[in-house]
C-alpha cells in the first residue's frame, strides 16, 4: 500500500476542496476522502470555500454594494450562482447594472452609456423613457470635447466614480473636467467639482478642459492661484 505524507496533506483540508488536494498531492479522490472520514476531517466544498472566502474579503470591502454580480464573479473567479446564493443567505442587496448606472443617463448618450454599461442602446432609451429624463445634448458636445482630450493622453480611465463624484477624466497624476464653452459659472462649478474629486486623489493635480473660454483675467488668475490649468482644445 503507498505511503502518504499525511502530516503536510492534513492541513491541505482546511483551506481546499478534495479535488483540489488531488491537483496539488496527486493523491486519488477515494483516498483523500476515506483518510477523512478515518481521522473525523471535516472537508470543504466549493461552495463553503467560497462562503468562507468572501465572508473575509467583505471584513475589508462591501463588494456587493458597488458592483454587478458579473463584475464580482470576474474579479473573484466565484460562479454568479454562488454570489446569488451567499448574498440571499446574508440579506445582502444584490446591485444591478441600472442600480449603479441610472444616475449616468442625465449627462450621457445613449450610446455613451451602452459602451460603458455593455447595455444594448435600445435597453437605454427604453430605461430613459421610463425615468423621464431627457437626451442630454450639452453632455454629447462635452463628449466630442472629452475625446479631443483623450486623443492626447496614453493611459487614462474616463468617468470614474469617487467619493464626492463622477470625474471626467482621470490619469496617473491629474483629473479632468470637461466644459464646451467654459463661463464664468460654469468655470466656478468646474473648481468646484475639481476640489472635491481632489479629495479622494489628494496628490493629483487639476484641469479644466474647454473648447471656448469667456472668463475675465481675474478669473483666470485665481485658477492660477489655486493651482488648477486651463486647457483650450
Amino acid at each position: 500500500m503507498t505511503k502518504y505524507d499525511w502530516d503536510a496533506i492534513e492541513p491541505l483540508y482546511k483551506e481546499h476542496t478534495v479535488p483540489e488536494i488531488y491537483h496539488i498531492t496527486k493523491v486519488d479522490m477515494a483516498t483523500l476522502h476515506r483518510h477523512a472520514l478515518d481521522k473525523d476531517i471535516e472537508t470543504i466544498d466549493k461552495k463553503t470555500k467560497a462562503y468562507n472566502y468572501l465572508n473575509d474579503f467583505m471584513k475589508k470591502e462591501n463588494i456587493f454594494s458597488h458592483n454587478t454580480l458579473q463584475e464580482i464573479s470576474e474579479s473573484t473567479n466565484i460562479s454568479i450562482e454562488i454570489l446569488s446564493s451567499y448574498a440571499r443567505d446574508n440579506n445582502i442587496q444584490i446591485t444591478t447594472k441600472w442600480d449603479k448606472y441610472s444616475e449616468y443617463l442625465g449627462f450621457m448618450s445613449d450610446k455613451d452609456l451602452a459602451e460603458l454599461t455593455n447595455i444594448k442602446p435600445n435597453s437605454v432609451t427604453v430605461k430613459r423613457i421610463r425615468l423621464g429624463i431627457e437626451a442630454p445634448k450639452r453632455r454629447m458636445m462635452e463628449r466630442v470635447v472629452q475625446e479631443r482630450l483623450t486623443d492626447t493622453l496614453n493611459d487614462y480611465e474616463e468617468f470614474v466614480r469617487l467619493n464626492c463624484g463622477i470625474a471626467d477624466v482621470v490619469t496617473y497624476d491629474t483629473i479632468y473636467e470637461v466644459k464646451v464653452k467654459l463661463t464664468q459659472s460654469l468655470a466656478q462649478k468646474a473648481v468646484g467639482q475639481l476640489l472635491l474629486y481632489q479629495g479622494s486623489l489628494p496628490d493629483h493635480k487639476l484641469c479644466i478642459v474647454a473648447e471656448t473660454e469667456i472668463l475675465s483675467d481675474s478669473v483666470k488668475e485665481r485658477l492660477e492661484e489655486l493651482d488648477i490649468q486651463l486647457l483650450i482644445i
